[in-house]
Parts: C-alpha cells; structure tokens; sequence
C-alpha cells in the first residue's frame, strides 16, 4: 500500500517582495518627465509593442532554422532581447505574479573557440591510430597517408632509387599531392607567367647586365686561392688541394688515398659514393636545388656570407643595412641513365652556370618556387636562347624580399657567366620593419616573417602581371613622386617579437602555416582565420630557427633545446613526438619531397640521415629504451692555423709527467693523430693568408677532413643531461643499450649540469637539402662553415 503523500498546511498567499525593479523606476522616470529621451527602446522603433516583438521573435527563429541569419540580424535580436526583456502587459499578470511570454531560447552565440586538434590518445599504441592522428580519419586523408606508410616505412634512413617487387620504395611525389593537383598547380603558373605576359614584364623589370671577371671580382669572396682536406680511408686519408670556384670528385680522391696502401691491387675497389667537393671560399649561409628539372641537368644555388666593406655600419638585428655587395652562384650537375634510375654522372665536372651580382647586402634567405620550370625565350630555334631554370626568392640584409627570374644561357652567347641584377621583377618591404624569413604558399603567392612579429604574404603574379613600371628599390634614384612598394593582402601579428623561420605546408595543406620565433614556441597558423585558428607549441627554453615540412607524414620536423627532432603532427601539434638525435646542436634540417628521409646538421660537423615515418609507427616500444634508427653521411671536423704563420695549430697530445727515476733522454717524435702518414706539422706549409677586414666571417685557414662509411646504428631518444657526449645513449636506459660515457660525463650528470659543447665556426654544417625533382631526389647537398658544400647520392 502506497504511502500517503505529505502536503504543507501552509496557507497560498503572495511572496513578499523586498527589491524594487530599477528598471520600472527608470520608466517612471521617464515617462513623468517628457524631456528625458527614451533610452530603453530601440534606435530605429521607438513604438513597438510585445506584438511586433513577438513578431520579430519567430521571424528571426525562422531564419535561424534556415541558417541563414546574417550579423545585423543577430546583433538587432540580441538588442532587442535585452532591452525589452523586462516589459511586460497586464494580460500576463496572474496571481499577483510575472510570467514571461512563452518562446523558443535562441541558439547560443559563435563565440569563436575552435578546437586546437584531434584529442590525444595515449593508451592505443596500433598503427591507425598513428594514421587517424596524421591525417585526420577522413577517408579522402587516410587513403594517402596509407599508402605512404606502406611505401616507405621499413627503410630506415637511405632513401631506395627504385621500387621493390612489391611496390615499396622508390622515389614518388607524396600520394596527397595528385596529379590532378600538379598539373593544377603548373597550368596556375603558366597561366600568369606566359599568357598573363609575366615572363616579359620580369625581364624589363630586372635590367640585367653582364660584367666581366674583373669587374665581378668585388662581389665575390675574397679568401685565399685553396682549400685543404683529407679524404680517404680512415687512418690512411690523403690531403688534398680544392681551389676556390673548382671541385674535387669524392670517388677519385679516395681511389688516390687507397693507392698509398695497396699501389697494385690486384681488383680495383668500386665505391658508391658518387659525390663532389665544391669550394666557395666563403662561408654557406644558405642553398636550394631548382625544382621541376627532370632532364639531365640540375642546378644548385648557393649563397654565402658576404661581408661588408670597411667601417660599414652597424646595426642590430632588428633593423635595415645600408646596401653592398653579394652574389648567388647557380652550380650546373649532370646526371645520367643507368639501369632504370638516374645517377650523379662523375665523368662531367660540375660547372658554375651563372654568378647572379646584386648591390642589396648579403643574402639571409632564399627559395625556389615549387611551380617554376625550365622555359625558353620566344625565338625560332632553342639554340643560343636564354633559358629561365625558375623563380628565386630571397631576402636580403636590407630588409626587402625580392624575386629574380633566373636564366642562364649555355652557349654564352647572349649572357657571360657574371649577371648583375640592376633591380628585381618583384620587391617589397612592410613599413617600419624588414623581413626575416621566406617561404613560397603556392605557385602565386609567397609569405615572409618580419622582426616585428608579422607575417605578410603577398600575390607576386597580380602585382608583377599589373605593374606598368619597375619596382622600387633602395638603391635607385629617388624620385618626384617615388611608387610604393607592393602591398600584403595578408598582414597579421603572429608573434609579439622576432620571426625566426617561417615554412608553408606545400603542396598540401596550402591554407595553414607555420612560424616559430625568439619567444620559444611554435604557431600553427590558418590563413583563412588567423585570429581563432592557431594552435601554439609547448615552449622551448632556447630559440629554435631550424624548421621544415614533410609532405608525406604531414608534419613540421624541428628540433628542441636538448638537439632532439621531434615531429608535430598538424592535426595534433600541441603535442610532439620524438624521432631522432642529435649530437651537438642542430643548425639545419631539410625534409624529403619525393621521400620521407630527412637530413640533420649540426654545429659539430655531422649531417646524419633518418626516417621519421618509421619512429611515428612504432609506438609499443618501452619509453624507456625507446630508440630511432639513423646513419651519418659524413662527418666534416676543422682545425685552424696561427693567424699569420705556417704552423697548424693543432690539439696536443694528453700531457705526460716523467717518472721522478726516469733519464731524461730524447723523446721520440710523436705523429699527430689528425694528419696522415708522411705530413707533420713542419712538412704542413701554407702561403699566410691576405689581410682581412676586422670582424671578418671569412673562413680562417686551416685543415678539414671527412669522416664517412659509418653504419647504421639505433640511437635512444630518452632525454638526457648530458647531450653533448657522444655516444648519444643515456646510460640509465635499459640494458639494451649499453653505452659508456667517460668520467666527466658521469660526474655532470651526477651533478644535473646541462651544458652544449662549442665547436669551431667553421667545422659547423651551416646549410643541407634534398633535389626535389622526382628520379634524383636522393641527391643531397651540405654547405659547411669552412667554405665547402659537399653533394652526394644517397640513393640506394
């Protein structure tokens, strides 16, 4: 039986209210006294009644349903709402009480909040988790991302020149970047550049100029005439002389040092180091392979770090240079067809195509678009005309970002090897600040990084295709009515200081960016939002300037204060994911465009290889011995001279005290380690070098060596103190990997000391990349500090 409900014996009566309605005071105020306006009702229906609001209640109700309510509709609903949300008429009054009219609550307003990424799933450790993680779990996303994981994932750091019977390997565009998507990308920039009459406009516009070598002779490097390195066998390298502006082939320099061993080998030793030595004289500051050259020539531009002339001002880094002179200088290789896939070809010397001269300061950054491709002048026959081998951007240290349409003529006929660029097709240059950093978006449209913390990004092909006239320039005459520079349709802050590196994601996604400045953190930036959509990075304690972007896993590589990669996905870059090691700080990175290999130099000399792909698919691995797999290409170290003697200065042996019973008879000589059999440091005699300028950033002269055939090896990520020891492993991690550190090592990091070892300027790789072009993309090059840039096939 249910039990009897319980029921107050109170009396129903009216609450008794103790606060007055401000809102009826103010109403009576206003209605006594006529001279008052009325401020509770709307600007535009001073006599609109609960009827006709109603009325505009359901009228608005129904344009919401159809999702098509505008921002004056919402901002006319929102003020009515609160400025009548008090009225009421005396039909509504019952019992002594209010009620509200009753209607549908309106949907609740788009505040703006996005989301920052897919949400981070740490139990499941199963490869489509990776997948759904990097492409999202879009079918169309996943797909591609499937099959590169297929391709490529069981090749640990040498990228394959050809495919397996099984279709893994080799050497393909990204299956994100489609065909239809190239030839999309192609048509776009054809479009401007020969229909639109873009190539014409850029040719006047540039007034090139041809000089000969002695006029040229103030835009190179001045250094000294040779370049000493020991190549070979280790324990049995040879030295070897590389003049300024020539080369060395790798293979016949290790031939020459195997000689010293076995004069009469019975079979001669094939190598497969198919690679060159190319001395500049100059410091590498930065270099790019020309994109789209799928013949057998390919072109390599390089730039060096050009010093100014005496009692030059000075500025900081934040500001302008006033203008001198630097040059670009554009290297010609062949290749070759050899069985199926294309080789470096060693019979034919690589050659300097070009030296491009410009009187806009020393070069920071360049980069070649991705949509440019070789293309001749209009003329009956091919022979003898220029023929424009792309687009190249740069920045230079006075501020501007500029474009240069590049040709060279191969017969010599039109154009001599030294061109100076009077002006530029395209040049431009936010006000009150320079620009930092480059990096093109599409085939039309490039964005650059300033000091001040913005990002601007402009259409070249509108500006270039329209202007009637030829850019400004610092160092042209100014005149009555000077022409501003182009302006930005893109000019958002992204940073409250200096923008360090900036990279888009070509070829896919093209509407989001990716900047990392001297604050620590990395921003993920879309350009169709840039105020709601971005997604920061967790902070790093030390700037961080090496970036780049790997098409085939969809993710930024950059490296922390601790020389680890790590890899931030785009769909969830607030948390990144460990996938090589470094072993000394990282200078520059460079990601695979037709592979998903990626290269790593650092400021001790060595450029190592890995495949991030394979680390972000294995995720069962113990945390604790987790470890990627990586090789090192070749290790470069540099010893200085005595500034104006013939002596190397080179590191002594470890002091030995003699025993107090121990004679003192002759010691032996003892040979240094560094130099090779027959060469001690009195037989070592080098001209003195010219006089240089003060601050100099000239290379000092010295000795190099390269250190190569190492093997591959598996490096433990676990973070360690000591991160400037090699080996790389951290001695805590488990048995797996048995390591030993010396002494001081274990005593530092007994003691928690975090420190970086400084290595000399010039043995610090300063500048890698990978060749774009589809066939020879396992070709890669290394500038150093010293002065060389080493190109290799990596291939295999």
């Amino acid at each position: 039986m249910a039990e009897p409900t319980r029921r107050s014996t109170r009396k129903r009566t009216q609450n008794t209210r103790y606060t007055n309605d401000i809102l009826e005071e103010i109403r009576a105020l206003v209605e006594s006294d006529p001279e008052i306006p009325d401020v509770a009702a709307p600007i535009d229906d001073d006599h609109a009644d609960d009827k006709d609001f109603s009325q505009d209640v359901v009228q608005v109700e129904s344009e919401e349903e159809a999702g098509v309510l505008s921002g004056e509709d919402e901002m006319a609903f929102s003020e009515n709402e609160q400025l009548r949300g008090s009225d009421f008429s005396s039909d509504e009054l019952q019992d002594g009480r209010k009620k509200v009219k009753s209607k549908r609550q309106k949907k609740p307003k788009d505040t703006g909040s996005h989301s920052r990424g897919l949400p981070l799933d740490k139990k499941s450790v199963s490869k489509e988790t990776t997948a759904i993680e990097i492409s999202g779990g879009h079918p169309d996303d996943m797909e591609p991302v499937s099959r590169e994981r297929a391709k490529w994932v069981r090749h640990e750091t040498l990228p394959p020149r050809c495919p397996t019977s099984k279709g893994t390997g080799g050497l393909d565009h990204p299956f994100i970047f489609t065909k239809e998507r190239r030839d999309a990308e192609a048509e776009s920039f054809r479009k401007w550049y020969i229909d639109d009459g873009g190539q014409e406009k850029m040719e006047k516009a540039q007034d090139i100029i041809s000089l000969d070598g002695e006029s040229a002779r103030s835009y190179t490097p001045q250094t000294r005439s040779y370049h000493d390195v020991l190549l070979g066998p280790y324990g049995n390298q040879k030295l070897f002389k590389v003049k300024t502006g020539n080369t060395l082939s790798i293979p016949d320099a290790w031939v020459t040092a195997e000689a010293q061993i076995d004069p009469a080998p019975e079979k001669p030793q094939e190598h497969s180091r198919d690679g060159w030595l190319m001395n500049l004289g100059d410091r590498i500051h930065c270099l790019g392979w020309a994109p789209n050259h799928g013949g057998d020539m390919q072109y390599l531009a390089i730039a060096t770090t050009s010093d100014p002339p005496p009692n030059h001002p000075r500025v900081t880094a934040f500001e302008p240079v006033d203008p001198y002179k630097a040059s670009i200088t554009i290297w010609e290789l062949r290749s070759k067809d050899e069985e199926g896939a294309r080789m470096m070809d060693m019979s034919i010397e690589p050659k300097i195509m070009q030296v491009l001269c410009t009187e806009w300061g020393a070069i920071r950054r360049m980069q070649w678009c991705p949509a440019a491709g070789p293309m001749y002048d209009k003329e009956e026959d091919g022979e003898g005309s220029l023929k424009s081998i792309g687009l190249l951007a740069g920045i230079w240290t006075d501020g501007f970002l500029r474009v240069l349409d590049v040709k060279v003529d191969p017969t010599r006929r039109t154009r001599g090897i030294f061109a100076k660029y009077q002006e530029a097709a395209f040049a431009s240059r936010p006000p009150e600040t320079i620009c930092s950093c480059l990096s093109w978006v599409s085939a039309t449209n490039l964005a650059a990084g300033c000091a001040n913390g913005f990002v601007a990004i402009w259409n070249i092909a509108k500006h270039i295709t329209s202007s009637t006239e030829s850019p400004p320039s610092p160092t042209s005459t100014p005149s009555p009515s000077p022409t501003l520079p182009p302006a930005p349709f893109f000019y958002h802050p992204l940073h409250l200081t200096y923008i360090l590196n900036i990279t888009s994601h070509h070829p896919f996604p093209t509407t989001h960016i990716t900047t990392c400045s001297a604050d620590g953190r990395l921003c993920l930036t879309s350009l169709s939002h840039p105020q709601t959509d971005t997604v920061l990075s967790p902070r790093h304690r030390n700037p961080i300037s090496p970036l780049t972007y790997s098409p085939h896993i969809l993710s930024i590589l950059s490296p922390d204060e601790q020389d680890t990669i790590r890899s931030f996905a785009l769909r969830q870059f607030f948390s990144p994911r460990s996938v090589a090691k470094a072993s000394a700080q990282v200078t520059c990175l460079a990601a695979g465009s037709t592979h998903p290999c990626c290269l790593i130099g650092s400021a001790d000399g060595t450029v190592m290889l890995t495949n991030p792909m394979r680390r972000l698919y294995r995720r069962k691995d113990n945390p604790a011995i987790a470890a990627a797999w990586q090789q090192v290409w070749f290790r470069h170290e540099w010893v200085a001279k005595k500034p104006y003697g013939s002596d190397l200065t080179l590191p002594s042996p470890p002091l030995s005290f003699p025993h107090p019973d121990q004679s003192d008879e002759p010691k032996p000589h003892h040979h240094h380690p560094l130099l090779p059999p027959g060469l001690d440091q009195k037989s070592y005699d080098i001209p003195p070098p010219p006089s240089l300028p003060p601050h100099s950033s000239l290379p000092r002269p010295g000795l190099a060596r390269h250190l190569e055939s190492f093997k591959l090896q598996s490096v433990p990520l676990v973070r360690n103190l000591t991160n400037s020891v090699r080996p790389f492993a951290n001695p805590r991690a488990a048995g797996d990997f048995k390591q030993h550190y010396s002494a001081a090592a274990a005593a530092q990091e007994s003691e928690g000391v975090l420190y970086q070892t400084i290595f000399e300027e010039e043995a610090a790789v300063t500048a890698v990349g990978w060749n774009p072009n589809v066939g020879v993309g396992g070709w890669a090059a290394a500038g150093m500090g010293s002065g060389v840039v080493r190109v290799g096939d990596l291939g295999i």
